[in-house]
């Protein structure tokens, strides 16, 4: 959480959406293009999880391994600009 803060306080985002916000485009859509990067609102130390789009399912790296999960209407999706 210290290092999250400090990324944060020394690149002027407020969180880690803006920063993407800011590289990438945020696609508006339920199915991203395939290689799309993906978060996933949840609770806990950071507000998202991060992942990757692969075909119809998104990856997300969990406690036990890969977890695939198919696209919920509460995701964000970025793309290149």
């Amino acid at each position: 959480m210290v290092k999250y803060r400090r990324f944060l306080e020394k690149s002027g985002y407020s969180d880690l959406t803006d920063g993407l916000d800011d590289r990438l485009t945020r696609l508006s859509t339920n199915y991203a293009p395939r290689g799309s990067i993906v978060a996933l609102p949840q609770e806990g130390v950071l507000p998202f999880a991060f992942g990757v789009q692969i075909g119809k399912y998104c990856a997300f790296v969990g406690d036990n391994g890969l977890v695939l999960s198919y696209p919920e209407p509460n995701f964000l999706y970025w793309g290149l600009k």
